[in-house]
């Protein structure tokens, strides 16, 4: 049996290598990252490092993984207000612990980092971004959340 996990391997990267540009290989990666996600889910990680403003890592299986948090949208790190973006998700949650409960289904945006929810202390992240002012496309939106 185990000496035809090889052949198998090398099937397997023949396929993904003939459907580079056609759009399975992205399929066929999400498909083996969900099945590398199963155990992910409503459990608490350690935020190692703040990607952008809507996205972070934490350590899961002994490896960084990336997680976008649903129902955010930041400008990226190099458009305009991405670096404010980036540093109001620090401020909230780099070094800290957060649950993360991954959307019906394992959904990926865009760059294919599995969207979640996420809660800090039972508070939903994505509500307190949204309460937060950031900068998006050089204007500033107002503070939406009383001041102290």
């Amino acid at each position: 049996m185990l000496r035809h996990i090889p052949k198998v391997c090398l099937f397997l990267s023949a396929v993904l290598s003939a459907t580079a540009g056609c759009g399975h290989h992205t399929k066929w990666t999400a498909w083996m990252q969900t099945g590398w996600l199963i155990g992910m889910d409503k459990e608490t990680y350690r935020v190692e490092r703040v990607l952008d403003g809507q996205s972070f890592a934490v350590t899961y299986r002994g490896r960084l993984q990336q997680v976008c948090i649903a129902g955010v949208k930041a400008p990226g790190l190099m458009e305009k207000g991405g670096a404010e973006a980036r540093g109001k998700l620090a401020d909230l949650i780099e070094g800290k612990n957060v649950r993360v409960e991954l959307l019906p289904g394992v959904q990926y945006d865009d760059l294919g980092r599995p969207l979640a929810n996420v809660y800090l202390d039972d508070a939903d992240v994505a509500a307190a971004l949204s309460s937060r002012t950031i900068k998006v496309g050089g204007t500033d939106e107002a503070e939406k959340s009383p001041k102290p």
